[in-house]
């Protein structure tokens, strides 16, 4: 893909079908891997140890790192053990991590452990964030920075505004470079749209209530009846996402590339079913070679 295009990556959480064990889940990933790269997506997101995946494939690992714990408040604290959630000596971490592969100032402690493989061995860094601070810190470092748009869509014109106002030139980039994750459930059926959203939605709604997310059946779903509250939920959590249509879901990315600035999108497919989200990879990929998706600042015509 050329710079003047909007470079197209996948966001893959191993989602664990109703029914489903955890191997057939990652067997899942796998075969969402394999279909994102027949279909030309640059970059493939998930969530594993760096340093052995940078060994064994090289170039084709980034290092992708995040402030926030991606859990509930106590398995936070069974991570980090400690119930201190605060984000005051973030930069220093993040700056003790990437001095791991590039190497640290003498003077400190950390300086005398060499990270193996890793040093010397310096990957692409991109921070992920869903807030300013986090921009704001991609920025002064001067690393690649991928917005959670998919989940945290109020906050993101200004969050990528502080990300290239505060960015500052350094050994790993000149320029800012930014991505949004975008959810994606597509088909030219809307009714196939809700079906295959609301198993999702229910989980999501549970888990902000406290309940622990299980996968939810296909019937389960069927039989679901959405309070008025939680239908106006799903449209304020839906409606900057790309449901739709492929003709839906190409206006969509492209408002929010220009509205944003974006250099690309992370397609974040959201269907309960595997093959409505490689659906999702494969309307994306060919709104892409149809020329139907532009990088910011060019004219959208879909």
């Amino acid at each position: 893909m050329s710079d003047a295009s909007v470079h197209l990556s996948v966001l893959d959480l191993a989602t664990r079908e109703y029914g489903q064990s955890n191997t057939e889940a990652l067997q899942g990933s796998i075969d969402m891997a394999v279909h994102a790269e027949k279909l030309g997506y640059e970059r493939f997101w998930v969530a594993e140890h760096h340093g052995m995946l940078r060994a064994l494939y090289g170039d084709r690992v980034d290092l992708g790192l995040g402030r926030a714990p991606g859990t509930d408040g106590a398995t936070a604290m069974a991570l980090r053990r400690t119930d201190r959630l605060d984000v005051d000596d973030f930069p220093d971490r993040l700056a003790d991590l990437i001095g791991f592969f590039t190497g640290m100032d003498p003077a400190n402690p950390l300086a005398r452990i060499q990270a193996v493989p890793g040093y010397g061995d310096v990957p692409e860094f991109w921070l992920l964030g869903s807030s300013g601070y986090s921009a704001q810190v991609a920025g002064a470092l001067g690393v690649s920075f991928a917005f959670a748009h998919h989940f945290a869509s109020d906050n993101t014109e200004a969050a990528l505004a502080l990300y290239r106002d505060s960015f500052r030139p350094s050994r790993f980039r000149q320029t800012p470079n930014a991505l949004i994750g975008v959810q994606v459930v597509t088909d030219e059926d809307p009714a196939v749209i809700d079906e295959q959203s609301a198993p999702g939605m229910i989980s999501f709604i549970r888990m902000r209530q406290g309940a622990k997310p299980e996968p939810v059946s296909m019937e389960e779903a069927r039989a679901y009846e959405f309070s008025d509250l939680e239908r106006r939920f799903i449209q304020a959590r839906t409606e900057r996402q790309a449901y739709g249509t492929a003709d839906e879901v190409a206006a969509k990315i492209n408002a929010l590339v220009a509205s944003t600035g974006a250099n690309g999108v992370i397609v974040a497919p959201g269907a309960a079913q595997a093959r409505y989200r490689h659906q999702a990879l494969d309307v994306v990929a060919g709104l892409h070679a149809e020329g139907r998706l532009v990088a910011a600042g060019e004219g959208a015509s879909v």
